[in-house]
């Protein structure tokens, strides 16, 4: 599944998820000890699309060096300097 089909299963995926239907109960999280992303990445190959879907999400890098990379770059061209 790519971002540009159109949605058919994730809402039923996601009432499995809900409802702790397989793949979605804990003995099959727990096979995984804990590794959220290996788990989802499990899901993605044994459901269409909720998979797919939280493995773009954990794929996020979460930290702040490039925001500051650009304040930083940002910083020589605007600075009291140039004004």
């Amino acid at each position: 599944m790519g971002t540009d089909t159109t949605p058919t299963s994730i809402l039923q995926e996601f009432d499995n998820y809900q409802t702790k239907k397989f793949s979605f109960n804990d003995a099959s999280f727990d096979q995984f000890k804990q590794d959220i992303f290996k788990y989802w990445n499990w899901c993605s190959h044994s459901t269409k699309e909720l998979g797919f879907v939280a493995c773009q999400i954990m794929g996020i890098c979460i930290n702040t060096a490039s925001v500051e990379r650009l304040w930083f770059s940002m910083g020589h061209l605007y600075s009291a300097s140039r004004c």
